[in-house]
């Protein structure tokens, strides 16, 4: 399946910290609905193979964003939005989309930072915002939207990352994934990588420990993945939660591509091109790290495996 990625504006709600876009990018316009339908036609292949990120900034803050999904519902696609979800508080707006989300082909991903408000108000730069994406989450899961929570590792939110496993595990039921994901530096994030930056190393103990509370509990039988990670962030073990290595985006859409309506065949900027991945044994399947993390760190960053046969 393709993958395709599409940033409809850049306004949004919260102020997060650790967010990879830059100021140049905010001074860009959103995309109105008819450039949208225009440049969504600019995708290759069949759409009903085809999968597409729905982005931003905030997308639900697009005064035309159910309009948006219902086209892509017509046209066949498979859509992930990445939202905040704090705009589904309101149920009307629930319902609405629930009316014209792909069926079976749709989900929300949201990021949870910490279930301790003031560390997830510190990240999203936003008083009050993980009461209210928490309310938005738990409307989306009564109306048995599909969602994913994820969780980006980072310096604040490790501390109580344990903690807030076990209350999004009691709190949501097996039908919401978790995920977990290493952060690119890029953007606002770059700009406070030493609040946020922290290595392997230090992520690996606690991580692996709530995998381990999350095993369990595995009668729920709950979707867990890991992306955009090396695999020499854990144990060997724990690989069987892990994304293998994606080759970048089919199509690239946002409004800070100027000229182009749309850019082909992106590389990712997260990978195992680095020089500890040359000799790895695992380097053909594993998802690498950022750019923007090796480039701040790069001694001991990575822990090459050379013994393992794939």
């Amino acid at each position: 399946m393709n993958s395709s990625y599409l940033a409809v504006g850049y306004e949004c709600n919260h102020n997060c910290m650790c967010c990879p876009l830059t100021t140049y990018d905010r001074l860009h316009r959103r995309l109105d609905f008819e450039e949208i339908r225009e440049r969504i036609g600019l995708i290759g292949g069949d759409s009903t193979k085809n999968h597409i990120v729905l982005s931003g900034g905030e997308p639900m803050l697009h005064p035309d964003f159910l309009k948006i999904l219902e086209y892509l519902q017509n046209t066949g696609f498979y859509v992930t939005v990445l939202s905040n979800s704090s705009q589904c508080r309101n149920e009307a707006f629930v319902r609405s989309i629930k009316d014209v989300m792909p069926e079976k082909k749709f989900d929300i991903v949201t990021a949870i930072h910490s279930s301790i408000p003031a560390r997830h108000d510190k990240i999203t730069g936003t008083q009050g915002s993980l009461l209210e994406t928490l309310e938005g989450l738990d409307h989306l899961v009564e109306y048995g939207i599909p969602v994913t929570i994820k969780h980006i590792f980072n310096q604040i939110s490790l501390p109580s990352l344990y903690d807030t496993f076990c209350y999004l595990e009691a709190h949501y039921p097996p039908n919401v994934s978790f995920q977990f994901c290493t952060m690119d530096y890029s953007g606002r994030a770059g700009k406070n990588i030493e609040k946020l930056f922290v290595s392997m190393d230090e992520i690996q103990k606690p991580f692996e420990r709530v995998l381990d509370y999350l095993e369990k509990r595995m009668e729920k039988n709950r979707e867990i993945s890991v992306i955009e990670s090396p695999l020499c962030l854990t144990d060997p073990y724990y690989w069987k939660y892990y994304n293998v290595a994606s080759g970048g985006l089919n199509t690239y859409i946002a409004p800070n591509t100027d000229d182009k309506k749309a850019e082909y065949n992106v590389k990712s900027e997260c990978g195992s091109f680095f020089a500890p991945c040359r000799d790895c044994s695992v380097q053909g399947w594993c998802a690498g790290t950022w750019r923007s993390a090796y480039q701040y760190r790069q001694s001991g960053l990575l822990r090459p495996f050379c013994n393992i046969k794939q």
